[in-house]
């Protein structure tokens, strides 16, 4: 009897066990694991609008985390989401709408050793958001969430700290004291921002880093002061820069271990000066690596105008590291172009004055300036058309045609516009020259007109619909390539804030929606963009082919795809910018544009390579066994990162894209716009590979030159 009624408790209890789960237990939206208790949660649903209520106490990991498609509706983190979530170790909250965490918020995770907030929309972390972790937290992410305000307090009193991912913010500076007594960090990772400098500063507090990454951001220099810091690195990523190689580089070719591409870092390529453009740092002989002062070369003495007149102000300006330059005026009024890294040595610094003002008659003083030298010149600007009597005169509305101003497209990844000089556009691009127009000055008001924002990927999407001064329509064109949104902006400002690398759909349809009677918009939608300066598929390619990775094909190889030369991409644009006027039916539209060459992925990648003598692909893999392979190894990265960070080589989106069709059709643009590509697939593949002769297979080239002395 006592044996029954043991049988029929234990039953009970299970039957119990079964009801009770799901309120204390796994939410339904969630998958658990982790034996009997339950301890890992992976929520990503979307309708998952807050952390869940009822989960286990014993929870050590929890992962919250939408896709590229589907955003999770979590917007906000407050400090009662996780009372009773004491025992966790690991929070990973990804591709969520997640804008503000309150200061408090982590405040009972005293066991909280992982922490990944990537991916989101986060605008700001504040000061004491992370203090009360400082004794357990060794692993931070804020990796995607662009436009995140870093505060430069945001990581102190963390002394447990070894990693943190700080890459696609879009930051433009690192303040000195933002690591501040992180003598434990040993990982940094900042790649994909906008840095043109890193402060010694910022080295010092961080006495055991051993690998840093600063890729892809805009820098063109690095201060020697570093020397002493980079020498305990083991591991740096300076790929994708805009390296001016002069002088003040030369140091670095005395650690060629530590920036090697043969040790796994990136190459250091020349953007600069134009005679070793394209070269690798490390090949550079030391002679070539050198400095000048600025020299302006020549400057007209006077300028003159009627009251109302745009016109242009050139002046031929040299020097090794490109000056900075400085326009001052009569009236007081400055504008300061930005020192920017890939300037070439010789440039023209313009300013471009719209509806002259009597106020800036007088004295114009050009200031050039670099670390090695300041020059300066002086310009006469006579305004006519005004006489000088107590009689108001009204600055004359002036109706003219809107001015477009933007970066031209030299690789997937766009370059940066520099404000109040041209740059000069390579060779292989159309003659019509939209980025070499100069700032802006507007009835007296110095300012540049370029309001671009430089983006890898279109998240979160902003527009600001401020009425164009004028009555002139604002003209906006927006790229989104493979996860790349760029606007080009006319008159009223139009910013596209992007969280690089996913959704960027949500950024088209941010312009898009914009449009309407007094403001015009038009998206471009380039695919596989190459050409030279390309700092993605060719090099990327290349390093795969050296390191014998690329002897695969994956599928049949039957599988087609479009590929855009850059050329075609910047004729996409300026024939956008054209057809946006009232009544076109351009506006408000989204246009492929692609060479409208539809070619077998793996025949491009055959002929790419055979282009630069490296041996064509031949071994096939099967698609669908490789895919779910892959999805393998992404479920065991995560199983295993609370244990060690593992990132699988092979991932899904990798095998789909090599995989699978992927082309679009151009009609509506050919309809529309006119678009016809000015260069065909075999003419921008030819231009590409002219590019980069550094990246020819060494051994095909030394068997020659064998065959040759046989000979």
């Amino acid at each position: 009897m006592k044996m029954m009624l043991d049988t029929h408790s234990l039953l009970s209890l299970w039957l119990l066990s079964t009801v009770v789960a799901p309120i204390r237990g796994c939410p339904l939206d969630c998958f658990c694991s982790g034996g009997i208790s339950e301890t890992r949660v992976l929520c990503s649903s979307p309708n998952i609008k807050t952390i869940p209520r009822n989960l286990n106490p014993d929870t050590e990991i929890l992962t919250i985390q939408g896709t590229q498609a589907s955003l999770i509706p979590l917007n906000g983190l407050v400090r009662s989401d996780f009372n009773n979530l004491t025992e966790l170790v690991h929070l990973k909250i990804s591709f969520t709408l997640l804008t503000h965490i309150a200061e408090d918020t982590f405040f009972n995770l005293v066991k909280l050793k992982r922490l990944e907030l990537d991916n989101n929309r986060l605008s700001s972390v504040l000061p004491n958001t992370l203090s009360g972790l400082g004794s357990t937290l060794a692993f931070v992410s804020l990796s995607n969430n662009r436009g995140l305000h870093l505060h430069h307090r945001t990581f102190w009193n963390l002394p447990a700290l070894r990693e943190i991912y700080l890459s696609g913010l879009g930051l433009h500076e690192i303040d000195p004291l933002t690591f501040y007594g992180l003598n434990g960090l040993r990982t940094l990772d900042m790649s994909a921002n906008e840095l043109t400098y890193l402060s010694p500063g910022v080295m010092s507090s961080m006495p055991n880093l051993w690998s840093l990454d600063l890729a892809f951001n805009n820098m063109g220099s690095l201060d020697p002061l570093l020397e002493r810091f980079f020498r305990r690195l083991r591991r740096l990523q300076l790929g994708g820069n805009r390296w001016q190689c002069n002088c003040l580089l030369k140091w670095l070719k005395n650690y060629p271990t530590l920036v090697s591409p043969k040790q796994g870092s990136d190459a250091i390529v020349c953007a600069g000066p134009p005679s070793l453009e394209f070269s690798h740092l490390l090949d550079v002989n030391d002679s070539l690596l050198t400095c000048s002062a600025p020299s302006i070369i020549s400057c007209p003495d006077t300028v003159s105008g009627q009251i109302g007149e745009s016109f242009t102000i050139k002046c031929l300006v040299t020097g090794d590291p490109y000056p900075r330059i400085t326009w001052t005026f009569a009236d007081g009024a400055h504008l300061a172009s930005g020192s920017y890294p890939g300037m070439p040595l010789e440039d023209r610094a313009a300013i471009f004055i719209k509806d002259l003002s009597p106020s800036l008659e007088g004295t114009v003083k050009l200031t050039a300036h670099n670390s090695f030298g300041t020059e300066t010149a002086q310009i006469m600007l006579t305004v006519n058309g005004f006489t000088t009597t107590t009689t108001s005169i009204d600055t004359p509305q002036t109706s003219v045609s809107p001015f477009v101003s933007a970066p031209f497209f030299t690789s997937s990844k766009t370059s940066r516009f520099a404000t109040g000089s041209n740059r000069r556009a390579p060779a292989t691009q159309p003659s019509h020259d939209i980025s070499s127009r100069p700032p802006t000055i507007s009835r007296g008001d110095i300012s540049p007109t370029s309001q671009e924002d430089q983006a890898e990927g279109a998240g979160h999407s902003t527009v600001d619909h401020s009425e164009p001064k004028n009555n002139i329509p604002a003209i906006a064109a927006a790229s989104a390539a493979g996860g790349a949104a760029v606007i080009l902006a006319a008159v009223a400002v139009v910013k596209l804030c992007s969280r690089p690398p996913f959704v960027a759909a949500s950024g088209v349809h941010a312009v898009l929606s914009a449009n309407g009677p007094n403001f015009h918009t038009v998206a471009i939608r380039p695919h596989g963009i190459f050409g030279p300066k390309d700092l993605q598929l060719v090099p990327i390619t290349v390093e795969m082919a050296r390191a014998g990775k690329t002897k695969y094909i994956i599928g049949d190889g039957k599988n087609v795809v479009d590929f855009t030369y850059v050329g075609n991409v910047v004729h996409g644009h300026i024939l956008a910018a054209e057809h946006l006027n009232p009544g076109s039916p351009a506006c408000g539209k989204a246009y492929h544009i692609t060479n409208d060459e539809p070619i077998f992925f793996w025949t491009f990648m055959t002929r790419l390579l055979a282009s630069l003598d490296y041996p064509a692909p031949r071994v096939h893999l099967p698609y669908w066994p490789l895919y779910y392979l892959s999805l393998l190894l992404q479920f065991i990265a995560w199983i295993l990162s609370p244990l060690f960070i593992f990132t699988p080589s092979l991932s899904p989106m990798k095998v789909a894209l090599a995989g699978t069709d992927h082309f679009y059709n151009c009609d509506r643009a050919k309809k529309d716009l006119g678009y016809r590509p000015t260069y065909t697939l075999d003419q921008g593949l030819k231009l590409t590979v002219e590019a980069y002769p550094h990246l020819r297979n060494p051994l095909s080239q030394s068997e020659e030159t064998n065959q040759k002395k046989t000979y």
